[in-house]
């Protein structure tokens, strides 16, 4: 019997999400005047790094009774004033200070600490717009963390390594080839099954890390060259350990954000992120964490590693990520600043011959301050 080659053909795994949306019934809670607001509640995210998050409200109680019947000034923050004929309010900004909001979907709760009130309508209906800091959803999935992945944004960088392992957060994961295929066609069975296996594989504190494509990476990467700013062309899993993941902010405590920088240097064009989401061993996704994303534009420079790919097949992008996390905290600030300039003065547009040699300059002050004898400084 002749030998399928799409029966070990790779399968694109669907487990990675680009635009998110979380909606349901929940509460917004007020400091100043203390109070609270109720209803539907709509949280989105999405793949260019805007978000929208608002309540058409259905209810708001006071703490404060001046204060009820007055939703205006209540939101604003404004002031009352008493008078004998009754009260009068002065005129309030955003000034009322939202300590959290949170809402439950049908797959789990939305929540947010670090809350700021941006915006509201009063009409036919009342609407309040936020932004968040410091967010999260949490699927009420109760196993233990094992794995966290980050939507890349912008990150076209050639991949000189190649994922062997099992892993259930592949994009592409590598099929096995059945004990049923001829001797004769297992060899291009092999090829076939593994030819989605690029990527770019580092480890930091012994811990793995690896980089993969998304299926529809050169759509997205002829998307960026045509001229758009960003869009999410990979993205980046690792081995939690025993780090703590409960929220953005604890997550970021111990997470290396200057790695972008180091991916950014070696690409030759700003990588940025989006959200981060924490899964655990069978990839099921635990909580999505929300915060600041890294939004990056495209511009191309030089891809200062991918011709030591090319010379001896080794993957340099890797070990030059995993050298530069293995220097202590102080050396990588400086060398994280260096390279900013040096990737800077590398991009042709949009700066002028000034702006490219001011980086250029600012890059090798920055290794001179360090290692004078790089200035000829004994």
């Amino acid at each position: 019997m002749d030998f399928d080659p799409t029966e070990v053909q790779p399968k694109e795994s669907n487990w990675l999400e680009l635009n998110v949306r979380y909606e349901g019934q929940g509460k917004a809670e007020f400091t100043s005047p203390e109070g609270q607001v109720f209803g539907p509640f709509v949280a989105e995210f999405t793949e260019n790094g805007d978000s929208r998050i608002e309540t058409r409200y259905d209810s708001l109680i006071s703490a404060d009774p001046d204060y009820r019947g007055a939703d205006l000034p209540f939101v604003t923050g404004a002031k009352v004033q008493k008078t004998s004929g009754g009260r009068s309010f002065g005129i309030g900004g955003i000034e009322n200070h939202c300590r959290e909001l949170s809402f439950s979907t049908s797959n789990g709760v939305f929540s947010a600490s670090n809350v700021r009130l941006v915006g509201y309508t009063f009409g036919q209906s009342a609407i309040l717009r936020f932004r968040v800091r410091d967010a999260k959803f949490e699927t009420g999935n109760p196993n233990p963390p094992k794995y966290f992945a980050i939507p890349l944004l912008n990150f076209v960088a050639e991949l000189g390594n190649r994922l062997v392992a099992d892993h259930p957060l592949r994009i592409y994961p590598t099929p096995v080839v059945p004990e049923s295929v001829l001797e004769e066609y297992k060899r291009i069975a092999g090829f076939v099954a593994n030819a989605k296996n690029s990527g770019v594989a580092f480890t930091s504190h012994g811990r793995l890390h690896f980089i993969e494509r998304l299926s529809d990476y050169e759509e997205r990467h002829a998307s960026l060259q045509s001229g758009t700013q960003r869009k999410v062309t990979a993205v980046l899993v690792g081995d939690i350990g025993s780090q703590p993941t409960s929220t953005f902010t604890d997550f970021l405590s111990w997470f290396p954000s200057d790695l972008l920088s180091a991916l950014s240097f070696a690409s030759g064009t700003e990588v940025g992120r989006l959200w981060i989401e924490i899964r655990d061993e069978n990839g099921t996704l635990i909580r999505r964490l929300h915060g600041k994303s890294q939004l990056p534009s495209f511009w191309e420079g030089d891809e200062l590693l991918e011709k030591y790919d090319r010379m001896d097949g080794n993957a340099a992008m890797g070990e030059f990520v995993a050298a530069y996390l293995a220097q202590p905290p102080d050396k990588r600030f400086y060398l994280e600043m260096a390279m900013n300039h040096a990737r800077l003065g590398s991009i042709p547009a949009p700066f002028h011959l000034h702006d490219i040699l001011d980086h250029l300059i600012r890059g090798l002050e920055c290794l001179c301050r360090e290692h004078p004898r790089i200035a000829g400084i004994d």
